[in-house]
């Protein structure tokens, strides 16, 4: 199974909150929505929704299951100031306990003790704690700058912590290289805030745990793989992004492309219908064309994220940092407004005529709300 971590800084904004839906698949991640908004949550592949929040604009975490992981709830644990929620349950059979967390940023030390005192009855269970620690564990290697003596202590106070509960960093139990989530202009520093803690268990099955560039938020998403089982795909059928149409460059140099294409192969191939399928398959791969900018554009940012974590106080690199980030948003948003395009003319068409649409959703339903077990007294 896959897990991702991420303060995302809020999702009210439903631009922003289809961006980060678009970009993850499975997630455990920090919000800010009060209990009536969290059903803005529930859409798309999330089945359930265990949220804990303060207000609408401070403090708030989640964890957001697939519908196709087969979960099985037995207890949930929160706070009221949206610091932390505790999910115990089965995953796949097995016993799992589920944290997402979100550390004060001022002194998180008196929140690790009190996160300690109520995780150790969980003591010796698969727990995997993932969020915002706002703290980090090696002063020497998770943060680019050298560490304050306020630093020292809250790395102290969380090592304290993981040693109670037996906890392991996933990321510095697979890599020993630096690498950083968070990045402060106030200071021009990096730091690695955000990481999943787990039991030994969980870290002996733990095969892979990446850090992923920053789009959304301030923050980059973690993400971690374990215990992986075969996945079964879906056959996806191609379509026309129309919205290409609207952009002028893109359409004149579409008609050249094609007329060449034409002249080159109408007189070596008898079949026009073997003309008909080459010409398609050539089409999908030119319009796909974006995909493969969009491709180069994020290893750009990646390279040059490394190159800024290795001179922070670089202007010329954050510069051209900043101008990367700026035009793979534009990426990211042309590539939600066509979504939401797509979503809205799916049910404008489908309206209330008992199509396929209207299957789909009864069936997701009968899914969900399936009776898998029965608890009696014992």
């Amino acid at each position: 199974y896959e897990l991702v971590t991420w303060n995302v800084n809020g999702v009210n904004n439903p631009i922003k909150r289809y961006k980060i839906f678009s970009h993850l698949s499975k997630m455990q991640r920090d919000t800010h929505l009060i209990p009536s908004e969290v059903l803005k949550l529930r859409r798309k592949w999330v089945g359930r929704v265990y949220s804990s929040s303060f207000s609408s604009k401070h403090n708030g975490v989640c964890i957001l299951i697939s519908k196709k992981t087969p979960f099985l709830e037995l207890e949930t644990e929160s706070d009221e100031e949206g610091r932390f929620v505790i999910v115990r349950g089965l995953l796949r059979g097995v016993e799992v306990v589920l944290i997402s967390v979100y550390a004060p940023v001022q002194n998180p030390i008196p929140f690790y003790v009190k996160r300690g005192t109520i995780l150790s009855k969980y003591k010796g269970k698969n727990i995997i704690a993932g969020g915002n620690w706002n703290g980090v564990l090696d002063s020497s290697l998770d943060k680019s700058s050298a560490a304050t003596p306020s630093d020292l202590n809250i790395t102290r106070g969380l090592r304290e912590l993981c040693r109670e509960m037996g906890l392991l960093d996933s990321w510095r139990a697979v890599h020993y290289k630096k690498n950083y989530t968070f990045f402060s202009k106030v200071h021009s520093s990096y730091s690695r805030l955000d990481t999943f803690l787990t039991s030994h268990l969980v870290a002996l099955g733990t095969t892979e745990v990446n850090i992923h560039n920053r789009t959304s938020s301030d923050h980059a998403p973690v993400s971690m793989e374990s215990l992986p089982e075969p996945r079964m795909f879906r056959h996806i059928i191609w379509r026309f992004n129309n919205s290409l149409l609207k952009d002028k460059v893109f359409v004149a140099s579409l008609k050249m492309e094609i007329a060449s294409f034409f002249q080159l192969n109408k007189e070596s191939i008898d079949s026009v219908r073997l003309l008909w399928d080459a010409f398609k398959g050539w089409l999908i791969s030119n319009i796909s064309y974006r995909k493969k900018q969009w491709k180069e554009l994020e290893q750009i940012v990646n390279d040059l994220e490394q190159l800024h974590k290795a001179s922070p106080k670089d202007v010329m690199i954050a510069e051209e940092l900043e101008k990367a980030h700026l035009d793979l948003q534009e990426f990211i948003h042309k590539k939600t407004e066509y979504a939401l395009y797509r979503t809205k003319k799916k049910y404008f068409e489908a309206g209330d005529k008992p199509g396929r649409l209207l299957a789909h959703r009864l069936k997701v339903l009968e899914n969900v709300n399936m009776i898998s077990e029965i608890r009696d007294n014992n």
